[in-house]
């Protein structure tokens, strides 16, 4: 077994326990963290992984778990009705279509890593509570998300779209439809590339949380969509495929509309008088939290 197959195998089959014990202290550290919010300016970075496990469970259940039910189904439509592979062909004939979607694939590479980690610090510095949420809250959907993603990667393996590919090495070009080219099984193809889009989801995973924290702020929401529709679009023209994209955003909403919800409840105090449940996996099956 190599060594990234097995490092992927062990994160998968460490992360029930880790997230168990992760949302069973998140009952005893409750009145610490109303603390910090009502005693305190300074919000402790562990709270990154606030209702972590909770938080997974609930992006799947979202909207009735319609919002991954849907992926698969839209990309069946998506590759059966050829409209993955003339997009494909849109970057793969017109090499300046291709590099014009490259800024928005570094600017999605640029963003989840440095924005939150600026929010966060920023807010200490000016011990303003809601920044540093914030800033707690895009970095988790931005982990969570791309967790979802890479764990769907690693068994679906779909075969890259090979644009960049073709106009560096243009000997390697195909004129055949691979867009159905899938190889299923563990690692096959790694989980840096395939269906879903990380950029993608990723990105709108941290849109939807903001627009989750700032429902009122139009300025805000309209601008976090844009972003993400413009990193979502610009994978699309060189790196993805466009279900891959389509797949990403629809996945990235469900859990930053989790994660959204729980910071907001953080950012609220946590409202003592208020019962709170939490469901988290376990080795054995599904776990049930109360939160008083």
């Amino acid at each position: 077994m190599s060594y990234s197959k097995f490092f992927i195998l062990t994160f998968l089959l460490c992360s029930p326990s880790f997230l168990a014990g992760q949302n069973l202290t998140e009952k005893a550290t409750e009145f610490s963290i109303r603390n910090h919010a009502n005693n305190s300016s300074v919000i402790p970075l562990s709270k990154l992984f606030h209702k972590f496990g909770g938080n997974i469970v609930n992006s799947f259940t979202y909207n009735y778990g319609l919002n991954y039910a849907a992926t698969p189904l839209i990309t069946y439509g998506m590759i059966e009705s050829g409209i993955d592979w003339q997009w494909n062909r849109m970057g793969y004939n017109n090499k300046w279509v291709a590099y014009s979607g490259t800024p928005f694939g570094a600017l999605g590479y640029a963003v989840p890593a440095a924005v939150p980690l600026w929010l966060y610090v920023h807010g200490r510095n000016t011990e303003d509570v809601k920044l540093q949420i914030t800033g707690l809250a895009l970095g988790q959907s931005a982990i969570l998300a791309l967790s979802v993603s890479f764990g769907i990667k690693a068994f679906t393996g779909r075969r890259e779209p090979g644009v960049m590919e073709h106009h560096i090495y243009p000997d390697r070009g195909s004129t055949t439809d691979y867009s159905k080219d899938w190889a299923w099984g563990f690692m096959e193809r790694g989980v840096f590339s395939g269906w879903p889009s990380s950029h993608t989801i990723v990105s709108f995973a941290m849109a939807t949380t903001l627009a989750e924290l700032y429902p009122d702020e139009a300025r805000i929401k309209w601008g976090a969509y844009i972003y993400a529709g413009a990193v979502g679009l610009g994978v699309s023209l060189f790196s993805h495929w466009a279900s891959e994209v389509v797949s990403g955003a629809l996945m990235g909403y469900a859990i930053g509309k989790s994660v959204g919800g729980s910071f907001n409840q953080l950012l609220e105090n946590g409202n003592k008088s208020k019962i709170n449940y939490s469901l988290y996996p376990t080795m054995n099956g599904i776990g049930f939290l109360l939160n008083f």
